[in-house]
């Protein structure tokens, strides 16, 4: 018997003398989690949002800077969604909020793509299932 170390959600069984001739494919997903980042949704939205805020500011800033804007004039910007046209005379803390605002935006769109990702997958993972059982023709 070869188990599979890439995804250990499947083991392979050797039909007989031929070694690895025709495959016979269990499933041993068990646990009813997606397989992503040891099995923490949490960890995952965290890591992912964490990664993607900190890219998209840095470009946004970089981007700001090479047309001539301050960082502090384009973190007010993020915070004039929330404030209006009174975030601009605020300052540090406006800009400060601003970056709050943008992660906390970054962190909304990784819980939802992951929420995404994690339906789909146990969609697919259950039209499988009933293929492979004989019950969906």
């Amino acid at each position: 018997m070869y188990r599979s170390t890439a995804n250990p959600t499947f083991e392979r069984t050797t039909n007989g003398d031929a070694p690895l001739s025709p495959f016979v494919v269990r499933s041993t997903f068990t646990s009813g989690r997606l397989p992503m980042l040891n099995g923490s949704y949490f960890s995952a939205v965290l890591l992912g949002g964490a990664i993607g805020g900190a890219l998209d500011i840095l470009f946004a800033i970089s981007f700001a800077a090479y047309n001539g804007f301050a960082p502090v004039r384009l973190l007010q910007t993020v915070a004039s969604g929330l404030l209006g046209v009174s975030a601009f005379a605020g300052g540090v803390p406006v800009a400060v909020l601003g970056l709050v605002l943008h992660f906390g935006l970054s962190f909304l769109w990784a819980t939802v793509f992951s929420g995404l990702a994690l339906l789909a997958y146990h969609r697919t993972m259950m039209v499988w299932a009933m293929n492979v059982k004989g019950t969906l023709r």
